[in-house]
C-alpha cells in the first residue's frame, strides 16, 4: 500500500512539473505583433511593436522607454520600481515554475537578406550576439524552425548559429530562431523573400522628335524631345551632345528635353544617348537647319514734331523762336539704330542756321531766317538699321517774313440752359490773316467742375452742369505763333425744382463675407443729387464703420460685421438743399461657412507669414481632411482671416472647408450645379481630424486648433463663450460638479439649478446639525442621571463572576431570606455604559445586570 502510494506520489509532481514547464515557457517567449496595425500590443501597458529585421512584417511587443518586464509575458512596470513590488509581480503560481521565471531575455539580431532574386540559389544568415554576450557564445544553444515555405530551401543543419539555405526555390520563407541557455532566452523571426528571375534585358530604342530634319529661322528657340524613347523596363539617363555646326552652349544635356535658343544660320547635327535600368543604351541624331532671319531696309520720315503729316516740305512764319524736325517716324521690321541729319542746301554762306541733335532722332533748328528770295533750307537725313542698311529722305523749309496780325476769337455769345438739362454745346470760330493752328477750351469759373469732350477743337461740349453761372474761355493761336481769346457765360437756371428720391435696396450678407456694400445709385433728382449721407441708427454695433468715408458718398463700404439686422439712414440732397430719406436694413447671417470655421494659433509673425506658406498650409489642411473624410474626394480650404494677436505676438488664422464628391465633380464639369457647390465640413470634426496631424503642426508650429465658436449646448441654460469655450451659466443656474470635476474643472454645462442646490445643502447641513445636537445633548442627559444615581448608592470594586456566585450561594445556605430588591430612581441607570462598579446592597439585583438569575430556595 505503501508503494502504491509512492508512485502516485511521483506521478502527480511529475506532471505538475510538466504543467508548470509549459506555463514557464509561455512566459518566456515573447508575443508575436503586426508592424503595420501594431495588434495585439497595448499602448496602455506601455508596449510598442518593433520589427526583429529592417524587412520583416511581424515584430515583438517591447516596452516602451522608461519600462521593462521582470519576465516575458509580465507585464511592463516602470524601471524605478522597488524589488519587492518585481519579485511579488514575477512570482507564478506554483513552487516549480518560479525558477523556470527567473530567465533573462536574450537579446541579438540577424544578419542575413531579406530578398534575392533568382538565379540567386543559396543565402546565410547568421546570429550576432550583443558584445555583452559574446563571452558567452558557446554556452548557448540554437534552434532554426521553419514556419512558413517548405520545400523551398534546404539547410544542412538548423542548430548552428549560422544558417545556410541552399536550392532556393521562388516563394516566401520564415523561421523562427530561439538562442538560450541555462540563464538567457531570446527569440526572433527570420523572414526570405525570393524572386523569379528577370528576363533578358533588351536594349532601348532612343527617338527624337521632331523628325530629322528640323528647320528654324535665326533667333527662335527649338526643342528637341526624347521623351519618346522606348524600352522594356524603363530610361534612366539620357545625354545630348553636338557633333556638327557652329559651336552653340547647351541647357541641360542630362534630361530628356534640349532647349536650343539664339541659334546663328547654319546647319547642325545633335545626337543623344539613351541608357535603361539595365545599362544598355540607345543612340540617335538629328539634323537641325536654321535659316537666316528675313530683314527688310528701313524706310526714312521727317516732319515737324507735332504733326503726322511726310509731305517733304513746309512753311512757317516768322518769329520763330526754334524749329524741331523728327526722324523718330521712321520704320524698321528690327528697329533703327542710328540718326544722322545733313544740311544738303548750297545756301549755307547766304542764309545761316543753328542745329543741334544732328545724330539724333530730333534735330532742333535756331534762328531761322525768311527764305523767301533765296530759296528753302534743305535737311537729309539718314537712318541705319541692325544689318547696316539704310535709308535717306528730305525735307524743304520755307521761312516767310513776320507780317502777322493776332487773330480774332469769337467765344459764340452767352447762353442760358434750363435745368434739368445738363450739356451744352461751345460753339467757337475765328479770324486771322494766316491760318488758326490750335483751339482750347477752359472753364474759369463756375459752381462746379465740369467735363469738357473736344476741348482742342472749335466746338466742344460741356457736360454736369448744376445750377449757377459758368465761365468759359476760349484761346485761339495762328500759325505765326500769335494767339486770341474770347469768352462765353453760360446760365444755368431752374425752372420748378422737385426734391430728390433716396433708393437703396436692402443687402443681406453671409459671414465670413468682411465687407458689406450698400449702394444709393438709384437715388435720382430733377437736377441731379450733390451729397450723399448714410447715418446708423442708435442700435448698430459701433465695430461696423464705414471705410475711408464711405458714409458720405453713393456707396457705402461697412466692415466689422456684426451678426443681426442693422439699420441706416440714408439722406440724399439735391442743388437747393432739399433731401429725402429712406431706411435701409442691413441683414447679417451666419452662414455655414462662419459657424462651422477652424482658428488656428501658430508660433510665428505675421511679417514672416507669406503667400508661399499659406497655400503650403491650405494645401497641407486639405491633404489631410480628404484623405479622413470618407465621403469626400476633394476639400476645398478658404481662408477668411490672418491677424497678431496682442498679447503673445502668435498668429491668428480663420478658415472653413468644404469637401466635394466625385459626383458633384463631376456635375461641376457639366455645369449641372453652380461651382460653389459641396459640403461644409463641420468644424469639431475637422479639429479632431487636424489634432492628430503631428506633423503638420510641428512644421508649422501651430500651438492651438479648436473651433472658431463654441459648440456646447450648455444643457439650455446658458450660453458658451466663443471666446473661453466654456458654459456661462444664466442666473440660478450651475453646472454639474461631478461633470466639472471630470472635465479637468472646466465648466461645460448648466445642468443643475442653484437654487435647488443651495437648499439641499443647507438642508442637509441643518439635518446634520440637529442630529449632532441631538446625540451630544442625550449624552450630557446621561451623564447627568448617572451621576444622581450614584449619589444614592455606594459602590465597591467590581469582583469577578466567580466569586458574585460562591458569595451568593453561601449566603444562601446561611444566611437571612432573600430581602426585597430596591427599585432604582431612574430607569437611566440601566443603559449606563459603565459596567465597573455596581451596587453592594442587592446581590441579586447584582446577578439579574450580569445576566443571572438565582435560584429559588427549597
Amino acid at each position: 500500500m505503501l508503494t502504491a502510494l509512492k508512485y502516485l506520489s511521483l506521478t502527480i509532481v511529475f506532471l505538475l512539473l510538466i504543467t508548470d514547464k509549459t506555463r514557464a515557457q509561455d512566459y518566456l517567449e515573447e508575443e508575436l505583433c503586426d508592424i503595420e496595425t501594431k495588434s495585439p500590443c497595448s499602448i496602455e501597458g506601455h508596449e510598442e511593436c518593433l520589427p526583429q529585421n529592417a524587412s520583416d512584417k511581424i515584430g515583438v511587443c517591447k516596452c516602451v522607454s522608461g519600462f521593462a518586464r521582470a519576465f516575458n509575458g509580465a507585464p511592463c512596470l516602470p524601471l524605478n520600481i522597488t524589488s519587492k513590488e518585481v519579485t511579488s509581480i514575477s512570482s507564478i503560481e506554483t513552487k516549480g515554475t518560479s525558477t523556470i521565471a527567473t530567465k533573462r531575455l536574450l537579446e541579438f539580431s540577424l544578419d542575413g537578406p531579406s530578398k534575392v532574386q533568382l538565379p540567386v540559389s543559396s543565402v546565410k544568415v547568421e546570429v550576432k550576439l550583443r558584445d555583452r554576450d559574446k563571452a558567452q557564445s558557446g554556452s548557448f544553444s540554437y534552434l532554426w524552425e521553419l514556419l512558413q515555405g517548405t520545400g523551398l530551401a534546404f539547410a544542412s543543419s538548423y542548430k548552428l548559429p549560422i544558417l545556410e539555405l541552399s536550392q532556393l526555390k521562388e516563394g516566401k520563407l520564415q523561421f523562427r530562431v530561439t538562442v538560450s541557455n541555462s540563464t538567457h532566452s531570446g527569440q526572433q523571426l527570420y523572414a526570405l523573400t525570393v524572386d523569379t528571375a528577370k528576363a533578358p534585358n533588351k536594349p532601348p530604342r532612343a527617338i527624337i522628335r521632331p523628325e530629322s530634319p528640323v528647320h528654324g529661322v535665326e533667333g527662335t528657340r527649338l526643342t528637341l524631345d526624347a521623351e519618346g524613347s522606348v524600352d522594356d523596363d524603363k530610361i534612366v539617363a539620357y545625354k545630348w551632345t553636338q557633333d556638327k555646326g557652329p559651336s552653340i552652349p547647351l541647357g541641360a544635356m542630362n534630361t530628356p528635353i534640349l532647349n536650343l535658343d539664339n541659334m546663328v544660320a547654319g546647319s547642325y547635327v545633335f545626337s543623344v544617348q539613351v541608357t535603361d535600368s539595365g545599362g544598355l543604351t540607345s543612340s540617335t541624331s538629328a539634323r537641325v537647319e536654321i535659316e537666316a532671319e528675313r530683314d527688310d531696309p528701313p524706310k526714312a520720315h521727317i516732319n515737324e514734331c507735332g504733326s503726322k503729316e511726310h509731305t517733304g516740305s513746309l512753311t512757317v512764319r516768322l518769329p520763330l523762336p526754334e524749329l524741331n524736325l523728327c526722324g523718330n517716324n521712321s520704320i524698321d521690321d528690327k528697329g533703327i539704330v542710328s540718326y544722322n541729319w545733313f544740311r544738303v542746301d548750297k545756301l549755307s554762306e547766304k542764309l545761316s542756321v543753328d542745329t543741334a541733335g544732328s545724330t539724333t532722332s530730333i534735330l532742333t533748328l535756331r534762328n531761322i531766317q525768311a527764305n523767301e528770295r533765296l530759296g528753302p533750307y534743305e535737311f537729309q537725313l539718314d537712318v541705319t538699321d541692325t544689318k547696316g542698311q539704310k535709308d535717306s529722305t528730305r525735307i524743304s523749309i520755307f521761312v516767310n517774313k513776320a507780317e502777322n496780325f493776332p487773330p480774332v476769337a469769337d467765344a459764340g455769345g452767352n447762353l442760358t440752359v434750363i435745368l434739368p438739362e445738363t450739356s451744352v454745346v461751345l460753339n467757337g470760330n475765328a479770324k486771322d490773316d494766316g491760318s488758326i493752328v490750335s483751339y482750347n477750351w477752359t472753364q474759369i469759373d463756375g459752381p462746379s467742375r465740369v467735363s469738357l469732350v473736344n476741348a482742342d477743337k472749335a466746338k466742344a461740349t460741356a457736360s454736369g452742369l448744376q445750377e449757377g453761372v459758368y465761365h468759359f474761355l476760349l484761346t485761339v493761336v495762328d500759325d505765326g505763333g500769335l494767339n486770341g481769346t474770347a469768352s462765353a457765360y453760360i446760365s444755368v437756371e431752374r425752372g420748378k425744382n422737385e426734391p430728390p428720391i433716396a433708393r437703396a435696396p436692402n443687402v443681406t450678407v453671409r459671414l465670413p463675407t468682411s465687407v458689406a456694400v450698400l449702394n444709393a445709385s438709384s437715388s435720382s433728382d430733377d437736377a441731379g443729387i450733390v451729397s450723399f449721407h448714410w447715418q446708423p441708427l442708435d442700435n448698430v454695433p459701433a465695430s461696423m464703420i464705414a471705410l475711408d468715408g464711405t458714409e458720405n458718398t453713393q456707396i457705402m463700404f461697412v466692415t466689422g460685421l456684426v451678426k443681426g439686422t442693422h439699420v441706416y439712414n440714408l439722406t440724399v440732397y439735391d442743388q437747393q438743399k432739399s433731401t429725402d430719406s429712406i431706411l435701409v436694413h442691413l441683414t447679417v447671417v451666419e452662414g455655414d461657412e462662419e459657424l462651422e470655421s477652424v482658428e488656428i494659433l501658430l508660433k510665428k509673425s505675421i511679417e514672416e507669414w507669406t503667400y508661399r506658406l499659406r497655400r503650403k498650409l491650405r494645401d497641407r489642411i486639405e491633404a489631410s481632411l480628404a484623405g479622413s473624410i470618407e465621403e469626400s474626394d476633394s476639400v476645398d480650404v478658404h481662408f477668411t482671416k490672418f491677424e497678431k494677436l496682442p498679447q503673445d505676438g502668435r498668429l491668428r488664422a480663420v478658415f472653413w472647408a468644404k469637401s466635394h464628391s466625385k459626383q458633384d465633380e463631376n456635375m461641376r464639369h457639366r455645369r449641372l450645379v453652380p461651382i460653389s457647390s459641396g459640403v461644409v465640413v463641420k468644424a469639431e470634426r475637422a479639429v479632431a481630424i487636424l489634432r492628430q496631424e503631428t506633423t503638420m503642426l510641428s512644421d508649422f508650429q501651430i500651438s492651438t486648433i479648436q473651433t472658431l465658436y463654441c459648440k456646447l449646448n450648455c444643457s439650455g441654460h446658458g450660453k458658451c463663450n466663443d471666446a473661453t469655450k466654456l458654459c456661462e451659466c444664466d442666473s440660478f443656474w450651475m453646472g454639474n460638479i461631478f461633470a466639472y470635476a471630470m472635465a479637468g474643472f472646466r465648466n461645460e454645462d448648466c445642468a443643475w439649478s442653484s437654487v435647488y442646490f443651495w437648499m439641499i445643502s443647507f438642508s442637509l447641513a441643518v439635518v446634520l446639525a440637529l442630529c449632532l445636537l441631538s446625540k451630544r445633548r442625550s449624552s450630557v442627559w446621561n451623564r447627568v442621571s448617572r451621576k444622581r444615581f450614584r449619589k444614592r448608592k455606594r459602590y465597591n470594586a467590581l469582583r469577578s463572576e466567580s466569586e458574585d456566585l460562591e458569595k451568593e450561594a453561601y449566603r444562601l445556605r446561611n444566611g437571612p431570606r432573600l430581602a426585597p430588591l430596591p427599585i432604582p430612581h431612574s430607569s437611566d441607570s440601566l443603559d449606563s455604559e459603565s459596567d465597573e462598579l455596581l451596587p453592594i446592597s442587592g446581590s441579586n439585583h447584582s446577578l439579574q445586570l450580569r445576566g443571572h438569575t438565582p435560584e429559588k430556595s427549597t
